[in-house]
């Protein structure tokens, strides 16, 4: 479970988002292709229940662009903008 969560902030590639106190993540390649898709999912899951659908569903795009640049380039990052909330659990568990 901590990883899912770690995970959850993690999964996005620098798209802005319109929360005032939001806070910036980074993943690596590396990092990214520990998870299974399984974990993915529940991730998906408690950044819906944390943040909303739409939330998630920006989440969920931008970590399957990062996986499709880490073929090309595997030591590719991803800087991603996430609320503060989901900033903190992904701090709590890393």
């Amino acid at each position: 479970m901590r990883r899912l969560l770690y995970l959850i902030v993690m999964m996005l590639a620098g798209v802005p988002l319109s929360v005032s106190n939001a806070a910036t993540l980074t993943i690596s390649c590396q990092e990214a292709a520990q998870y299974s898709q399984d974990e993915v999912n529940s991730i998906y899951n408690s950044v819906s229940d944390i943040d909303g659908v739409s939330e998630a569903n920006r989440l969920w795009t931008e970590y399957h662009k990062l996986k499709h640049r880490c073929v090309k380039q595997p030591n590719a990052r991803a800087t991603v903008n996430v609320s503060e909330e989901i900033a903190d659990l992904a701090n709590t568990y890393r």
